[in-house]
């Protein structure tokens, strides 16, 4: 059986335009309950975005631009993306998930060529049909003191493992620059819409998925760009009915 990753971006799970926490539990929960029934036939490996719970405060510390007199902020950043993990950890064990948390500033590290991980213990878990949930989160680094992990990040540790990616998103997919949806997506194929504000997203945002899309594409993942609305809408991206195929 493959392992499957699913991002939980944060756009959709929060208000990512609010300067304060502010969690779409209605979102996260019809998520919650596609996830129960997608766990009874694939082993899983979630993360979450930080939305409105890690980026305003990035941005107000500085936090990208690495480690200088901001070691409060990163400390108070920490606390808020953690609370934002276990609301989706906590709607996920109340529908019979055995979601487990996991803080990658606990196994992560970046160096001059990208984020070391240590996997075994994710690989454990998965291996014992856990769920991992990591999650937008800051790091130590090697060379700025620290660094932002996103959770667009964590497949590239597991693209061996990896059968399917998918990212959810607050837009139907990848769209042209008419704002239309773009079913499959080959390589240099797409003008990403105005519809997602690429300069408020700290971690890159539509961008950065799509880089990372297409270089797990490369190493034979099925990746999928899609948007959530409701209940159902999951299962029916697996099954291909919906979003951006990235090839």
């Amino acid at each position: 059986m493959g392992l499957t990753f699913i991002k939980l971006g944060g756009s959709l799970i929060t208000n990512k335009r609010s300067l304060i926490p502010a969690p779409n539990m209605k979102k996260i929960e019809l998520i919650a309950d596609d996830l129960a029934a997608i766990v009874r036939e694939r082993r899983l490996i979630l993360a979450n975005g930080a939305g409105s719970f890690g980026h305003p405060l990035a941005r107000k510390y500085g936090i990208s631009e690495g480690l200088k007199d901001n070691k409060l902020g990163i400390s108070k950043t920490c606390l808020s993306v953690d609370e934002l993990n276990r609301l989706v950890v906590r709607s996920l064990i109340k529908r019979g998930v055995p979601a487990v948390s996991i803080s990658p500033r606990s196994i992560v590290h970046g160096t001059s060529d990208g984020f070391i991980m240590y996997r075994e213990t994710v690989l454990m878990m998965i291996e014992r049909r856990l769920v991992p949930v990591m999650y937008g989160d800051v790091v130590c680094d090697q060379e700025r003191g620290v660094a932002i992990f996103s959770g667009d990040d964590v497949p590239l540790q597991f693209a061996e493992e990896l059968d399917t990616a998918i990212f959810l998103v607050d837009v139907p997919g990848v769209l042209n620059d008419e704002g239309r949806l773009i079913r499959k997506l080959v390589s240099g194929e797409a003008v990403v819409s105005e519809m997602e504000s690429l300069s408020f997203d700290v971690t890159g945002g539509m961008k950065k998925k799509l880089s990372i899309a297409k270089e797990l594409a490369r190493k034979g993942v099925r990746v999928i760009i899609a948007g959530f609305e409701e209940r159902g809408d999951l299962i029916r991206i697996l099954n291909g009915e919906r979003g951006t195929l990235i090839a």
